[in-house]
């Protein structure tokens, strides 16, 4: 079998690969492309891996990409499960795909730092994570939609694990779903 240092990944623009449907309209699907690379050059690799390349002490370790869509209230949740990572190495790269953002939410960055972004129109999910990662900084890609949350060692455990393998370039974890309402002051609750 390759060995991981041997593949890239990435995402697909939403047109790539898009179909006409039944009644002729094209249908754009996401995915993700996985390609054996035959020499590896730093211009070649993810935006985060330049940073190791080219040894910028300033860098973070983590990036973590927030994508957003005109829903303040669950942007505030997923800021607050930021604040509370017990790993705090990382910026923020919030990527925000529509609609105002309360300066109130973005008054105590997590992390390192925040940086907002605004993908060039149309938006989506695609184009809103390529531009998050073209601005990432860190070592690692964290991907955190403004509907999701972290657990407060969420970070600590990716980065220990993936700074203690010379196997493994990426790591998941696995999910809680949880069912949450909105309450009055405009907070979900579960």
């Amino acid at each position: 079998a390759p060995a991981a240092k041997d593949f890239v990944v990435g995402m697909r623009r939403e047109n790539d690969d898009a179909l006409p449907n039944e009644g002729g309209h094209l249908v754009r699907h996401e995915g993700l492309l996985v390609g054996k690379v035959r020499r590896p050059h730093p211009g070649s690799l993810p935006p985060t891996m330049r940073s190791v390349l080219d040894q910028q002490a300033d860098a973070p370790r983590v990036s973590v990409l927030l994508r957003t869509k005109d829903r303040p209230g669950f942007l505030a949740e997923a800021l607050d499960s930021l604040r509370r990572q017990t790993f705090t190495d990382f910026e923020t790269v919030l990527v925000n795909d529509g609609g105002p953002i309360p300066a109130g939410l973005l008054a105590s960055a997590p992390g390192r730092a925040i940086r907002v972004l605004a993908p060039p129109p149309p938006g989506g999910r695609t184009r809103t994570l390529n531009t998050g990662l073209a601005a990432a900084r860190g070592t690692y890609v964290a991907y955190l939609d403004d509907d999701d949350l972290y657990l407060p060692a969420h970070l600590d455990t990716l980065v220990r694990f993936l700074d203690g393998s010379d196997e493994y370039r990426a790591a998941y974890t696995s999910v809680r779903q949880i069912e949450q309402v909105l309450g009055d002051d405009g907070r979900y609750r579960d």
